[in-house]
């Protein structure tokens, strides 16, 4: 066997309270940082403990939370007008998947000259990016380690993928104390969004032996979790193994790729504003019967590692069990179980699908699918 030579990039917090820890790792960087936060969060008093440990250690900062239409291109020039004018050093972004991508594009794009619209139509940045810290306050950062940010065209509401430097973030913190302001409804759509991405990852045409490494203990650390689901994410003890997950799960996508169910729930939350999280659990299943043909032994391996099924079951009975347990799993937890419970058109629907065919994520997809395979796994999930 060959050598392994590998860099983990880049450096990771994992645990309780590790944002509080900010300002000491921040100074490695610069001393002047814009932070991009989350408009909701920003009324919660644990972020002045944050933005305390930042002022404490003598790092200057702004605010940014004029966010009203998440990762749009509008509020991304916005943020970038603001930082030239601060000359800033780095940035800092807590929040969610797209707090994380607007803080990724400023980063990337801050020293380029041309109009973000240069770059949404397929430039690439060729300057320096200014170092990047991601606090993530849903648990997963699903293109936190990846080329890919995925943002929304303001001229025609339509999803987007920007090509960045994929070493633009210097530091990851996941706190499990952040909140993650989940209605009921969605909160065990966390934990099922989440062990998509793992199987998404894992099923992937790029996976590989790291990729694999990390989602097989996410999935060994779910088990325990998906057996409780009446208990609510914000317990102590899930905050911390969801936290977990999380990360590894952010690091197996990053190395692997998102799967057909995410690419779906990203253009449709672009287009309607569904939560991904309830869109992904319910697609799930639905890919899992559409690709247990094609990756028939590790779909069984997933179910296994779950506990879904025995060791000893044969492939196909292992397989039945997983999409049969997820489906129960969402029973259990009241969430929707079809599209159409979104109060969504199959019209509406088909411009998400026609949206997902012009990304080139679809290359990345565990199979070879065209846009016809991402509208049938639509209609099975309708």
């Amino acid at each position: 066997m060959a050598d392994l030579n590998f860099t983990i990039s880049p450096n990771i917090i994992l645990g309780a309270y590790a944002s509080f820890r900010l300002g000491l790792a921040a100074k490695n960087w610069g001393n002047r940082y814009m932070v991009i936060v989350d408009p909701i969060l920003k009324e919660i008093a644990k972020l002045d403990t944050i933005f305390n440990s930042l002022t404490t250690r003598g790092v200057n900062y702004i605010v940014f939370d004029r966010i009203t239409s998440g990762p749009d291109s509008e509020t991304i020039q916005d943020a970038l007008q603001l930082a030239r004018k601060s000359y800033i050093q780095g940035v800092i972004a807590i929040g969610g998947s797209s707090i994380q991508s607007i803080g990724r594009v400023v980063s990337s794009l801050y020293n380029e000259t041309k109009s973000i619209y240069n770059y949404i139509d397929g430039d690439v940045p060729e300057t320096e990016p200014l170092p990047f810290i991601s606090i993530p306050s849903k648990a997963i950062s699903e293109f936190g380690f990846s080329d890919n940010v995925p943002i929304v065209d303001a001229r025609i509401r339509q999803c987007r993928i920007l090509k960045i430097n994929a070493d633009v973030c210097k530091l990851a913190v996941f706190d499990a104390s952040l909140p993650t302001f989940l209605p009921p409804n969605q909160s065990g759509a966390v934990s099922l969004e989440i062990l998509c991405l793992a199987c998404e990852a894992y099923l992937s045409q790029k996976a590989s032996f790291f990729s694999d490494m990390f989602a097989e203990k996410a999935f060994s650390l779910l088990n325990g979790y998906l057996d409780s689901p009446e208990k609510s994410i914000s317990l102590g003890s899930h905050e911390d193994l969801l936290s977990q997950v999380g990360c590894l799960v952010s690091l197996a996508t990053g190395l692997a790729s998102i799967g057909p169910a995410s690419l779906l729930a990203l253009t449709i939350r672009t287009r309607y504003g569904i939560p991904r999280s309830l869109t992904t659990a319910i697609i799930l299943p639905c890919m899992l019967e559409d690709l247990r043909s094609y990756k028939a032994e590790k779909i069984a391996t997933i179910s296994k590692q779950l506990g879904f099924a025995e060791q000893t079951s044969d492939t196909e009975e292992a397989i039945t069990r997983l999409i049969e347990g997820i489906r129960q799993k969402m029973a259990l937890m009241k969430l929707p179980t079809r599209l159409k419970e979104l109060s969504l058109s199959m019209e509406e629907l088909t411009v998400a699908v026609e949206d997902a065919g012009q990304l080139e994520l679809i290359n990345n997809m565990p199979r070879s699918m065209t846009t016809g395979d991402l509208f049938t796994l639509m209609k099975s999930s309708f």
